[in-house]
């Protein structure tokens, strides 16, 4: 019995969290929107982080890099939570610290969760 339930973790989750992955590259590799393409870089990060961190905090500066370069401050502002994610993660905290801040920092429309979510970060 606990032989299934591991089974059922790795790959029934693993399963879902690729499918997600998949259909985000696919939006990636469609979207004619660069606004669009900033929020999945960001989206695909994240989601990314669980299984492969050196990918997704390429695809974080990549978000980062293009959302500063077509003036998309929301998405910009959420690029940085997702590189200060991958900073953290690599035990980079003040570098991390500097991404989260700034994100913080910055004067959007940003969802008051992410808010939350950028401000528990800073203060692990």
């Amino acid at each position: 019995m606990l032989f299934f339930g591991i089974t059922v973790f790795f790959f029934g989750e693993g399963f879902g969290q690729t499918k997600a992955i998949d259909s985000l590259r696919a939006i990636l590799n469609t979207s004619s929107s660069p606004e669009k393409r900033v929020d999945v870089l960001c989206e695909l990060s994240s989601q990314l982080y669980d299984e492969n961190d050196s990918v997704a905090i390429v695809y974080a500066n990549t978000a980062l890099e293009e959302a500063t370069a077509i003036g998309y401050p929301s998405g910009q502002q959420y690029a940085l939570v997702v590189v200060g994610v991958g900073y953290y993660l690599q035990g980079e905290y003040p570098v991390s610290l500097n991404h989260l801040r700034r994100s913080l920092q910055m004067h959007t429309d940003k969802k008051f969760t992410e808010e939350i979510y950028c401000r528990n970060l800073i203060g692990n």
